[in-house]
């Protein structure tokens, strides 16, 4: 029975971790994207709260892929 709790346990936060990684990772290359180019700060505020907004609201998917 430990075990079963145990694996389920390291599951769910593997997961986490998971998506933790993914979300700081694309907002590490939006940033980049945002730098490269130059865009104006304002813009730049926007599409970092839209991907904010976008991963809360989907939990983290893409309903493109």
């Amino acid at each position: 029975m430990h075990a079963l709790v145990f694996g389920n346990v390291t599951a769910i936060i593997q997961r986490m971790y998971s998506r933790w990684s993914l979300y700081h990772t694309r907002t590490k290359d939006l940033k980049d994207f945002i730098r490269v180019h130059h865009l104006p700060r304002q813009l730049k505020q926007r599409m970092l709260e839209y991907f904010q907004t976008t991963w809360s609201v989907n939990n983290g998917i893409d309903s493109n892929e």
